[in-house]
């Protein structure tokens, strides 16, 4: 269980997470084809018994992400989202009746008690899968606080989407194989750390190592019936099985198929009874000429990477890696280099599930992810790069300086995705600068986007001043470095901590001028245009509290 320090620490920064992930939302108004259609699923096995989406189409109008078989229509995602809604639904209807529900009502309802504690759950996950591998504390609220706060996971969080459930399904199964002992801190002592969790490989009892391998199991078959992508994920995670010792591999390798077995099925009779095969998917039978042009073709819309694509999924603005989360591209580079302190069983499935991930993104016909911030499409492998960067920002300590640049590039990873998330969180695919096409001039004009300090005085600005309070606190947490951390001794003192920690905070706010500075503006007509489509979003949120204007 911990000491009781480690319990309060680990409470505090829970509070701080929960606090600022789900502090803002989208705008009432906007419709959001991937969430409408997933919703449209829940619906339609709770109040009708089916899975097609015919009658909700009826009942709350017509959505562009639909799939069509033998005359019915469906939803053209995987349905694992859709399933993990349905005892929410099912629990909600026993005292309400389903024309008390509007669409923004119930995706609302999926968001808050479907997804929100999924993203919570990554947190957590992530915190304790690198304390079992011995990660510095520094590493480790770095690293966590950046990838729940710091980058898509952020929005992705808050929204009836199957990313951020894969993401942390991904790192539920590596901490089911940590428990098995299938992998842990081979490494440790060699690096200075500890194990303080007591998961080294020895310490697993048989039925606890047995529930362990099927929970990974089971972790990795929810996880690719939530998302199709995520099946061949599901293969990559028994690397470290298959490493695990010749005598074990098969009774190993059974346990996690008896996990992911139920999944599996869920998966193809779904399939069979929608679309006529258990191998047939909703991709296959997509609804419109323009969603046959992005997805119709190859497997899913992925046919072979291309490198302008990676180089944009690096280095473009809007949706870059380095440019949108650089904390994470730093996790990305150190991977293949810090094979010794994960060992080789979890080095080689978060490197292979990381390449898989970033080749398939880079070979969508959308691999921009549509209206949105950041790679969206690549957060189901985000824990890995997470993982990687906290291992190397232990690696890096030898170097001057090193941290520190680390723990800039997380604090802008932060910065930059909260201005975005508390205006806009969906831009659209042209706006290549977020800053300067978007956020400041909604800022300007005094729009906001729907949160929980508008509840209690209204839509505006000065809604956001408690979400401020808590990111000084993060952004403190993230900047200040440990004792062990500073050379030599003598900056141990606090000045000189204040010091180190002021450097990311001012390298972060730098870079983020740069951005203002050095794009392109957009006309102005287009600015007063997108302002004005944001003032109509603005005036309609029914989610806040209304404030009588002054009188004049």
């Amino acid at each position: 269980m911990g000491t009781p320090d480690l319990r309060l620490r680990e409470l505090s920064f829970a509070l701080l997470v929960i606090v600022v992930s789900s502090y803002a939302w989208m705008f009432s108004r906007v419709s959001v084809p991937n969430e409408r259609t997933r919703a449209y699923l829940t619906v339609a096995l709770v109040d009708h018994g089916t899975l097609a989406v015919d009658e909700p189409l009826r009942r709350f109008g017509s959505v562009y992400d639909l799939a069509q078989f033998e005359g019915r229509y469906f939803t053209d995602k995987a349905p694992g989202s859709s399933l993990l809604a349905v005892p929410i639904y099912a629990l909600v209807r026993l005292a309400t009746q389903p024309g008390d529900w509007s669409i923004v009502e119930l995706c609302n309802l999926f968001r808050t008690w479907v997804i929100l504690p999924f993203g919570f759950a990554g947190f957590l996950l992530l915190r304790s899968l690198l304390r079992t591998l011995g990660v510095s504390p520094g590493a480790i609220r770095v690293s966590s606080l950046a990838f729940s706060l710091g980058t898509p996971m952020l929005h992705y969080s808050n929204a009836f989407y199957g990313h951020v459930p894969v993401a942390v399904l991904v790192l539920g199964a590596l901490r089911c194989l940590a428990i098995a002992g299938v992998i842990g801190p081979r490494d440790v002592a060699a690096h200075g750390g500890s194990d303080p969790a007591g998961l080294a490989p020895s310490v697993a009892t048989r039925s606890k190592r047995f529930a362990a391998l099927a929970g990974a199991g089971a972790c990795a078959g929810l996880a690719g019936l939530i998302e199709y992508q995520a099946i061949v994920l599901g293969a990559v995670l028994t690397i470290p099985i298959l490493l695990s010792g010749r005598r074990r591999i098969l009774p190993n390798l059974a346990l996690y198929a008896l996990g992911a077995v139920p999944f599996a099925v869920a998966l193809l009779v779904y399939n069979a009874r929608a679309f006529g095969s258990p191998f047939a998917l909703s991709y296959q039978h997509l609804v419109g000429q323009s969603l046959q042009d992005l997805h119709g073709f190859g497997l899913a819309g992925t046919t072979r990477p291309s490198l302008d694509v990676l180089r944009l999924m690096l280095t473009s603005v809007h949706r870059g890696l380095v440019t949108t989360a650089p904390f994470l591209a730093f996790g990305l580079a150190a991977l293949p280099l810090v094979f010794r302190r994960l060992g080789a069983a979890l080095w080689s499935a978060a490197l292979l599930g990381s390449v898989y991930f970033v080749l398939i993104v880079s070979s969508s016909s959308v691999w921009y992810g549509g209206w949105s911030f950041g790679l969206r499409l690549l957060i189901p492998v985000f824990g890995l790069l997470a993982l990687g960067a906290a291992v190397g920002f232990d690696a890096v300590a030898r170097f001057a300086g090193a941290q520190t640049t680390v723990r800039a590039a997380a604090v802008f990873s932060v910065l930059y995705h909260q201005l975005v998330n508390v205006t806009f969180p969906e831009l659209p695919p042209e706006f290549e600068h977020p800053l300067p096409d978007s956020v400041l001039p909604m800022l300007k004009a005094g729009l906001v986007a729907p949160n929980i300090g508008c509840k209690l005085i209204g839509l505006a600005p000065t809604s956001l001043m408690p979400l401020g309070l808590a990111l000084v606190v993060v952004v403190a947490c993230i900047a200040w470095p440990d004792a062990k951390d500073l050379l030599p001794a003598r900056t141990v003192k606090t000045h000189w901590r204040v010091l180190h920690a002021a450097v990311p905070v001012l390298v972060a706010c730098l870079a983020l001028l740069i951005l203002v500075r050095a794009a392109p503006s957009r006309p102005e007509r287009e600015q007063a245009r997108w302002v004005k489509m944001a003032q109509g979003w603005h005036d309609g949120e029914t989610s806040c509290r209304e404030v009588t204007p002054p009188h004049q």
